[in-house]
């Protein structure tokens, strides 16, 4: 018992062992310094660790936060930090100051739980040797995917259950068997819906093929039926995080727009994916070279890979499974690719052996290669990885220097295939495998000292004893934008990936930096700063001026308070429902300021010149006050701005603080090329926002207010799920500027409370407690011919469906 026990760790340890050797020549934690963050788990997955981090040990909430001045954050625990895998149990086992560090932990141990999981599911399907079963799981769970997507943690758990789903799939298609399908259907689900996604499109057309070709017709309707039926409970059972998710997710401003792109376009890009996958490909060539010997089976596998592997080759139709827009890593699902093209292999393995011919005298040129792909990795290694291949990589002389490397593995595998000796191909085998593997990952596993936001994070928040008792805004470019949870403190700046649109264009609209995932405090005014109640702002620039009390700095880092009322909240009289898209940040913030007070705060004068690399300009300003520029006419042209004496860098499509003046007499705009260009200068007087401080606003620290009536202005998002309360009673709120938060008082004390209740979080729980009990049932639950022929046509309905939305519309809109 325990000998069959420890065969299904021997993949698990050996994945280890190499992972451990990866880290030892990085110096990556835990035998060095060094973690292994880059691109997106610098700026959106570690901080949403430390939340997690904070769940876990009872401090924190994982629903509704302050962060992006007031959202739910329950989809980006999900999406960005796999909230409900069970790996992350792990973070209690740690500080939260090695959280950076112990990324390392967690990416080491999900990897080798894909080796396990893939192992189980050939141990249950091939009839091969041990040596392949160990090979083939360490060499999918070592793949091209997964080193070009190991710091996307979150969606390496659903890579772990992949392997399982598909085994318990065939379970339910030949055996009939449910149990094994809908727990880990449903596990996927759970944790990450975006490559569940993906899996569930594999279910569909892996099902289609299987039930159309291979299984029984006296069954085929019947198992069908189940199919479907255990589908649907998994998605009943996933449904308290799946439904609140996929609402997010369909809200949110990922979907304002679609990727447009030429018809074999990231082609580069998305084939790095297979580079690692030599002898997969290799055996795959073979088994088809096999047809006339089974050729339902082998059709059934050339089907499968080219309803996948297609994507690779015509971008339109990847498109269409990224459901039109990817960004970068454009080839998500291409673990599917690659587990196809193991399947095959393995099937032609199990059925046909492999039998070498060649004798074990050519190991010396198998040798011979194997050293010049060694050196040439090594000489060359530099060069790719400059290219930074892991993002839109598009360099054709560094992927030909690929392409050399690739063509050198399949040699090497071509090679330790060929021997006769079979303990001479296991060795060979064995050694081109740790090639590819030690070659992919000095491509892509290394130590880069450009990523590392969240180390900057860190060292504010441990040398700096950051006060929680208020908004922070960030005074620079470079940071992670969701470091108010590593902070653990309120913050605009947020990268929560699935923010509602009206979020993403209001806050570009008042000249915060914007992108589609995520908002910025850099940016704005000092009056659209003390609008959104900002308390705090940490800046690499001195703000010497009495209107900033200075608090600590370090290193060049500055912690200040704004020494003004900032309110939380404003009483004024009218609703006014203004459309910002009519104004420039301006424009809009002075119509703000004079709907809630009457007037303007912002002096604007606006500026055109025809094409000149230099304007000069009189700019006569004579008393103290707060100068800003803005220009929506490509702003990355800009290279200074010069006041008086003094030069401003760092321009972009944002408001840009240039300081504060006594007096100024001149301008001058610096251009990096000749071009038309026109922009606004912004002037607000020193006292004027003075004046901000005794206006009529909230008390943030008790929520009472005494009016005669008119309307409240909170500084909140107004989304859905979100409940105000005046005097105990909910209250209607309306949306100001179609985002904030808006309420009529009432004459007298207004005593306000908020509470936040998640979009389809109930729902979601009831169904997730009916498909438990529907999962109970499931042999209880039972149909007749007429519901199997019904389920059967159904399905077949919804595949042909698809196969014309991803295969024949994709390219018939791409015409278009």
């Amino acid at each position: 018992m325990v000998k069959k026990i420890s065969k299904y760790i021997i993949p698990f340890i050996i994945s280890f062992v190499i992972l451990t050797l990866i880290y030892i020549l990085n110096g990556f934690y835990p035998f060095g310094g060094h973690s292994i963050v880059q691109v997106d788990a610098d700026y959106q997955f570690i901080p949403v660790l430390y939340r997690i981090y904070d769940f876990l040990h009872g401090n924190a909430n994982v629903i509704y936060d302050d962060i992006g001045l007031g959202n739910n954050i329950y989809i980006s625990m999900i999406i960005q930090g796999s909230l409900f895998s069970p790996i992350n149990l792990l973070l209690y086992l740690t500080s939260r100051e090695n959280i950076l560090n112990y990324f390392n932990i967690i990416v080491m141990i999900k990897i080798c739980f894909i080796s396990l999981t893939t192992y189980i599911y050939i141990n249950n399907k091939y009839k091969v040797n041990d040596f392949y079963k160990v090979l083939f799981s360490i060499l999918f769970a070592l793949s091209g995917y997964t080193f070009l997507n190991y710091f996307n943690i979150m969606w390496l758990d659903s890579i772990i259950l992949f392997p399982l789903i598909v085994m318990y799939l065939d379970k339910l298609l030949f055996e009939e068997k449910y149990i094994g399908y809908i727990i880990t259907l449903s596990m996927s689900l759970a944790i990450s819906y975006y490559i569940s996604y993906f899996i569930l499109i594999f279910i569909i057309f892996y099902s289609f093929i299987n039930i159309y070709l291979v299984v029984k017709n006296d069954k085929a309707r019947r198992v069908t039926f189940k199919l479907g039926l255990a589908t649907f409970i998994s998605f009943c059972i996933s449904s308290f995080s799946l439904l609140p998710a996929l609402y997010q997710t369909l809200v949110s401003s990922r979907f304002d727009s679609s990727s447009v792109a030429s018809i074999f376009d990231t082609f580069m890009n998305k084939s790095l994916y297979l580079m690692g996958s030599s002898l997969f490909i290799i055996l795959f060539m073979r088994v088809v070279s096999k047809y006339k010997k089974d050729n339902v089976k082998i059709f059934c596998l050339i089907l499968l890979l080219s309803s996948f592997l297609i994507g690779m080759f015509v971008e339109p139709i990847n498109l269409a499974f990224h459901m039109g827009s990817h960004w970068s890593f454009p080839y998500r699902y291409s673990f599917i690719t690659i587990f196809i093209l193991m399947m095959g292999s393995l099937f032609y393995i199990s059925k046909f052996g492999i039998k070498g011919s060649n004798p074990s005298g050519y190991v010396i040129i198998y040798v011979l290669i194997l050293v010049i792909g060694f050196y040439f990795n090594i000489y060359y290694l530099d060069k790719i990885v400059d290219s930074q291949i892991v993002l839109d990589f598009d360099d054709f002389d560094v992927y030909k220097i690929i392409l050399i490397l690739f063509t050198i593995s399949m040699f090497l595998y071509a090679y330790s295939i060929s021997f006769k000796n079979k303990y001479l191909m296991y060795i060979t085998l064995a050694v081109s495998s740790f090639f590819i593997i030690f070659t992919y990952s000095t491509w892509t596993m290394y130590y880069n000292s450009g990523y590392f936001l969240v180390k900057d994070s860190l060292r504010i928040n441990n040398n700096f004893d950051l006060p929680n008792d208020g908004r922070y805004k960030m005074n620079y470019t470079v940071y992670t934008p969701s470091y108010g949870f590593i902070y653990d403190v309120p913050t605009l700046d947020n990268w929560l990936h699935v923010l509602p649109s009206s979020e993403v264009k209001l806050y570009r609209a008042l000249g915060y930096e914007t992108s589609d995932t995520c908002i910025r405090s850099y940016g704005g005014t000092v009056f659209s700063d003390w609008l959104l109640n900002f308390k705090y702002i940490i800046s690499t620039n001195r703000l010497d001026d009495p209107i900033y009390e200075f608090i600590s700095n370090y290193n060049e880092y500055y912690l200040y308070k704004y020494n003004y009322n900032g309110g939380f909240g404003v009483v004024y009289n009218e609703f006014e429902d203004m459309v910002y898209d009519e104004y420039s940040p301006f424009g809009l913030q002075n119509k703000i300021y004079d709907n809630l007070f009457s007037g303007e705060i912002i002096s604007v004068t606006d500026y055109y010149f025809d094409s000149s690399l230099k304007y000069e300009f009189e700019y006569d300003v004579k008393e103290k006050g707060f100068l800003y520029f803005y220009s929506n006419s490509y702003p990355d042209y800009i290279d200074y701005v010069k006041v008086n004496d003094e030069y401003i860098y760092d321009f972009d499509n944002y408001i840009k603080y240039l300081g504060i003046y006594e007096s100024v007499d001149k301008i001058t705009v610096g251009l990096k090329t000749n071009f038309n260009i026109d922009f606004s200068i912004g002037f607000i007087k020193y006292e004027d926002v003075l004046k901000l401080s005794n206006s009529n606003v909230l008390e943030d620290n008790s929520m009472i207010i005494n009016s005669n009536g008119g309307n409240l202005f909170l500084p909140i998002n107004n989304i859905d799920g979100l409940e105000i309360f005046n005097n105990g009673v909910e209250v209607q709120t309306d949306k100001y500027l179609n985002n904030f938060v808006s309420i009529k008082l009432n004459d007298g004390e207004n005593k306000i409370s908020i509470d936040y209740e998640m979009p389809l979080f109930k729902i979601g729980l009831i169904l997730s407690v009916i498909g438990i009990i529907l999962f109970i049932l499931f042999n209880k639950i039972t149909g007749n011919n007429v519901i199997y022929s019904a389920s059967y046509y159904i399905f077949i309905i919804l595949v042909l469906g698809l196969y014309f939305y991803y295969y024949a519309y994709s390219i018939l809109k791409y015409m278009r």
